[in-house]
């Protein structure tokens, strides 16, 4: 999922994942006339990874949720190789028991959605709203992790944003500066067990009804013209990356220079 080209990085040698799952993570951007191909994904996927109860509440705001043990289909991989369809994956540092961010998208216009939750519904306004969903690793044994999802639907002004901070140990880390307003849809929260080099997908799950619902925030455009996947795959590293230079052979992930490239703007900056 994440290309690589020869690039050496200065902030290979000082950070430690003992304690980190990794998330590589893209966001597919496709026509409608691709939607075959993201159907013959959604086929192969494990639907019932989530508790029934959560995947009922999930759907019924038009998400969906699949888990691809270990492997993903060629339709999917053929996707996530495309620089058309897959333009900017990257990777996330999740720390254990600490919030991450799973970028999601901007609803600039005024929508109202029809919301349910715990069996009751509501309208919910959507203007100036970033989508994006919070995802917190918990470690349950040795190659297996809990993730807890929360759907978040944030006014820009009151959003969350991650901040590199230095940690007690001395590395750099992502530090959620959170919003005690952030609008965290809590009632449509989900939990999952992993395993590194899964793939995680959460889309819309394309059921007609005659209302807007969250799902078709979060993955449609509004012209209708295209839809979008998200598409995160696990995986950890047993010891700190200083330790393993050398199965990079100098090929580092583009993402971890994105990453990598934004902490260190921040420490020249003070931002």
């Amino acid at each position: 999922m994440v290309r690589t080209e020869p690039q050496p990085n200065s902030f290979l040698k000082s950070l430690d994942e003992t304690n980190v799952l990794r998330l590589d993570f893209a966001e597919l951007t496709l026509p409608v006339e691709k939607r075959q191909n993201l159907l013959a994904a959604w086929n192969l996927a494990d639907e019932n990874s989530l508790p029934l109860e959560m995947k009922q509440a999930l759907n019924a705001n038009g998400i969906k949720v699949g888990v691809f043990n270990r492997s993903a289909p060629d339709e999917l991989l053929e996707l996530l190789i495309s620089k058309k369809y897959c333009p900017n994956p990257r990777r996330i540092h999740a720390q254990m028991g600490k919030q991450a961010i799973i970028p999601g998208s901007l609803q600039e216009k005024g929508t109202t959605i029809l919301l349910e939750e715990n069996g009751h519904q509501r309208n919910l306004e959507l203007k100036q709203t970033v989508l994006a969903f919070f995802v917190t690793p918990q470690k349950k044994r040795e190659g297996l992790f809990h993730l807890l999802w929360v759907p978040t639907c944030t006014p820009v002004d009151q959003r969350a944003t991650p901040k590199a901070v230095k940690s007690s140990t001395g590395n750099f880390e992502w530090d959620l500066q959170e919003d005690k307003k952030s609008g965290m849809l809590n009632a449509l929260a989900w939990t999952m067990e992993i395993q590194p080099g899964d793939f995680i997908l959460i889309g819309a799950n394309h059921d007609k009804k005659d209302h807007i619902d969250l799902g078709n925030c979060f993955f449609q455009s509004p012209s209708g013209k295209s839809e979008k996947l998200i598409v995160v795959r696990c995986s950890q590293k047993p010891q700190a990356v200083s330790k393993n230079l050398g199965q990079f052979d100098n090929q580092i992930p583009l993402a971890l220079q994105a990453a990598w490239s934004d902490v260190e703007k921040s420490l020249r900056t003070g931002n």
